[in-house]
Formats: structure tokens, sequence, C-alpha cells
């Protein structure tokens, strides 16, 4: 989920103010909310909050009945009227996206907001970059495997992935008139997850292993 601030620029304690109102809302509600802050500065120094957020021992909000209109519209009361009446406010200002059926995608989502490089948006000054609200409601869940590779192994599978990502795209100038893209920099810092299937990782490193195996072959 993504959390905008329509309207003009906000102050840092106006920032401070509003995320507050936020927190207790969650809170009073059995939310829970893990955060990052970023600032967007492209037209404007204007703060914005990507979130997970979750309720009780459901994947999503939807095991305690919440909806989307729920969380916009505690979002927009937290924004004050001023700010939850600006022309698109109730249309934008909250990004929700619901990834209970496929298993790892919340964990990508947050896993590549929190490795991004020093410089893209971090919020210099502005006081905490990240957190968690209502940290009671979350319980913490040993990983139900872990896999111990080689570097030879992780080298095959970094390879493996990083080709996979690198689709055909229409090129004019090439001799058969397409070509492959670049490849993608998930990964080149920081902890990347890569796919939102469990199974998906579990096969490719069964094959990264297997092929260390005289056995397998």
């Amino acid at each position: 989920m993504t959390l905008t601030i329509p309207g003009p620029s906000v102050t840092q304690s106006g920032m401070k103010a509003l995320w507050a109102r936020w927190r207790k809302g969650c809170e009073a509600r059995g939310w829970g909310c893990v955060w990052r802050l970023e600032l967007q500065t492209r037209t404007r120094i204007q703060p914005h909050w990507h979130c997970m957020v979750a309720a009780g021992a459901e994947p999503t909000l939807r095991g305690m009945g919440a909806t989307s209109k729920e969380i916009r519209d505690l979002w927009l009361q937290s924004l004050g009227l001023h700010r939850a009446q600006v022309a698109g406010a109730r249309e934008h200002a909250v990004d929700i996206s619901w990834h209970a059926e496929i298993e790892w995608l919340w964990y990508r989502y947050l896993v590549d907001h929190a490795s991004k490089s020093g410089g893209a948006q971090e919020a210099v000054g502005w006081g905490r970059h990240w957190g968690v609200v209502n940290r009671a409601a979350f319980d913490l869940v040993p990983p139900s495997r872990v896999n111990h590779l080689t570097p030879r192994q992780y080298a095959r599978i970094r390879r493996t992935v990083a080709a996979s990502q690198r689709w055909r795209i229409p090129d004019v100038r090439c001799p058969f008139g397409s070509r492959k893209s670049r490849a993608s920099r998930r990964g080149s810092w920081g902890v990347s997850t890569w796919f939102g299937r469990a199974g998906t990782h579990q096969r490719i490193v069964a094959w990264a292993e297997a092929a260390d195996d005289p056995e397998s072959g």
C-alpha cells in the first residue's frame, strides 16, 4: 500500500501529526503496519509512505472484515478535511494491492523498498525512515525452509534468474528485428525477492543443488 499527501507541501511537524493520527487509528482498529518513509522531489518535496498492512493472523485485512474503503477512509480522515477534499484525493491518495493469494509478493514489496540505494528518495532530515505500527499485532514466524547454498550454486541461480528477466523486444536495427532487453538491476544491492510464489524459489534452488550432485545426471 502507498499513502500520499495531496495538496501543497507539508511541513515536518505537519507530517508527524498526520502520521500520529494514522498510527492511532490503526491501533484502535487492531491493524498492524510495517512502513517506510520516502520523499517525492520531482516537482516539490512531499513525503509518502510504503506500507504493509495486516490484521490478526490473516495475511490481509480481509481476515478481520476490513475493506479497501475502510483503509482509505482512515487515511483521508488522518489527512484532515482540507487535504481530503483536494481533487482526486479519494481516488489517488491511497493505492492498495491485495496479495493474499500469492505467498511472497508482500515480502518482495517490503524488501524492494527496504534495500533501495542510498539516494533513492531517502527522507534525510525527516525523522525515522521506517517502523512498525502496533507491533503487538504481529507474531514472529520462523521460515518454513532455509537453504544453505555454496557460492557456486548461488552464482548459478543469479545468472539464470538474471537471464530469465531479459525478454526480447522489437528493434528494427537488429538483423531479426528484435533484441534482448537490458538486464534487470533487481538484486544488485541489498536483499531481493524475485518471485511471488514460494514454489518457484524451491524449484530453482533444487535445480542449482542438483547440478552439483554427481548422481543427478
